[in-house]
């Protein structure tokens, strides 16, 4: 399913990494890359499976790339993170108080937004 968002289409990226783990995500990231790009799959999907559309894929000579989330790397994300080498900011789409931590959960559930902050 391609996105909806016609300006996702002019991104024209070097990569894109999905970790939402559904078919949108990765419909858009294959829709935000340039001809030749990678997108990195990441996400873990809930029937352990991937649908997409293969045309814009081939027609863009995409290379897809399986990535395996390792506890390893955590310590290494958090340096970067905290060093301003990679910004985080921008994919929290809403931050709420912890007593509303059930409505955060369902909203996660349902897959809407990004990622979701729950605020001591």
């Amino acid at each position: 399913m391609p996105p909806e968002d016609p300006a996702i289409r002019d991104v024209n990226a070097d990569v894109a990494i999905e970790f939402a783990g559904t078919d949108a995500a990765l419909a858009v990231a294959i829709d935000a890359v340039r001809p030749g790009a990678r997108v990195v799959v990441g996400g873990i999907p809930d029937a352990d499976r991937w649908t997409f559309e293969a045309a814009p894929a081939r027609r863009k000579g995409l290379s897809l790339v399986m990535s395996r989330r390792m506890n390893e790397v955590y310590d290494r994300v958090i340096a970067l993170v905290a060093t301003g080498a990679v910004e985080l900011r921008s994919v929290v789409s809403d931050r709420r108080p912890l007593d509303e931590a059930p409505g955060a959960i369902a909203q996660a559930a349902a897959r809407t937004g990004l990622k979701t902050v729950l605020v001591p």
